[in-house]
């Protein structure tokens, strides 16, 4: 995870520090403009793009947003949410703007067959729920790249002041559309591993510092827990402690 965190920050903060950003004009390279995080779910996605954003301050401001607060069932609202957001991450570049589980925004369904598209919709039904799905998706899709375009070329003052950089947080990357990961957009992926044997037991370890809970040794964890499977794990390990101590204690008197 730090040499992933370093990664970023070098694809990031370096191009946008006042102190570096004239080597990069020099050489004719632009800042990146968004990074797209991936991993499996709860391996702590969203707690390393905060982890960047707060490595950065007071160089940059941050804005986050759940994708999914962002979804409106009303016609143009989405868009709408969408224009404001990028609206407040310009007035505070420079700046991260996080998008976090960008797939639940972008991601629909991939049941509708291809030729049903353009056929006219006869009694609804499920067949029209999800083409109406798929042009809702195609407007918020559009939306969200004509944004990222605008501030591709809003960096082009040769200033880092109105620097701002989109990282994404994504679990389902297949159900991305292309166009979202081409330069300019989303152009830089870093996949965020799930712990390895000794990451889980260190991480174990840390969320139950502080307790008189018993750590279980490292070949007692199971392979391929998430961090937030570890956490679930001390939480319920401190619940069994806490138990069997009110039992002892009421058994005593």
């Amino acid at each position: 995870v730090d040499a992933i965190l370093k990664r970023i920050s070098a694809m990031t903060l370096d191009a946008c520090d006042p102190a570096q950003h004239h080597i990069y004009e020099q050489l004719g390279i632009r800042p990146c403009s968004g990074v797209l995080i991936t991993g499996a779910p709860g391996s702590g996605k969203t707690a390393l793009a905060r982890q960047i954003a707060a490595q950065s301050q007071p160089l940059f401001s941050f804005v986050e947003a759940s994708c999914a607060e962002l979804v409106h069932k009303v016609v143009g609202q989405s868009e709408s949410k969408i224009a404001e957001l990028f609206q407040m991450a310009r007035s505070r570049a420079p700046c991260f703007l996080l998008l976090d589980n960008l797939d639940v925004l972008l991601g629909g369904p991939d049941e509708v067959p291809p030729e049903e598209e353009g056929e006219e919709v006869r009694g609804g039904g499920a067949a029209a729920r999800r083409r109406t799905t798929h042009k809702a998706i195609d407007r918020i899709l559009s939306m969200l790249l004509m944004e990222m375009d605008g501030l591709d070329s809003g960096s082009g003052t040769g200033t880092s002041a109105d620097c701002v950089i989109v990282l994404a947080t994504c679990t389902a990357e297949n159900r991305l559309d292309s166009a979202i990961l081409r330069p300019g957009r989303l152009e830089h992926k870093v996949k965020l591993p799930l712990p390895d044997y000794g990451a889980r037991h260190a991480l174990l370890t840390h969320f139950l510092q502080g307790t008189s809970v018993p750590i279980p040794g490292p070949m007692s964890l199971p392979a391929n827990a998430s961090p937030a499977h570890l956490r679930g794990m001390a939480d319920e390990l401190i619940f069994k402690t806490l138990a069997s101590k009110i039992q002892e204690a009421s058994q005593s008197e």
